[in-house]
């Protein structure tokens, strides 16, 4: 099951990716609980609204904001994503380029649990793993 669950993973962020966040949503439970990392305040949304919630919080502030993984750990119910991301502020022209990881869970095929960390090696040690 466990690379089924990276094949979701991976679905959402390419969907992401193309601006589709219906199938995003097709990917995510409805009861998704959402981490944000508390370098970045420590928001949690829940539910496909707290979804749409995060994308906001990222995306509507940059112009040509991308999310590509480079990375994929998968830890049976869990996957590890490792991503570069990239855009351009809206409001100050400022460049972003920053490596996030996310930590999602998994359930009958659906995301349920979504973490978002600034350092990989808190995501790693969140899933008992030390790099």
């Amino acid at each position: 099951m466990s690379q089924e669950n990276v094949e979701v993973v991976r679905s959402a962020f390419k969907a992401f990716g193309q601006g589709d966040i219906a199938a995003v949503l097709a990917n995510v439970d409805p009861e998704v609980v959402i981490v944000q990392p508390r370098e970045l305040g420590g928001a949690i949304q829940r539910g496909h609204a707290g979804v749409l919630e995060a994308f906001a919080l990222w995306p509507d502030h940059w112009d040509n904001y991308e999310a590509i993984i480079t990375r994929t750990v998968d830890v049976g119910d869990q996957v590890v994503v490792g991503t570069r991301t990239t855009g351009r502020s809206r409001d100050t022209g400022m460049d972003l380029v920053a490596d996030f990881t996310f930590v999602m869970k998994l359930r009958n095929g659906k995301i349920t649990n979504w973490r978002l960390f600034v350092h990989e090696a808190e995501a790693l040690e969140a899933v008992g793993l030390r790099e």
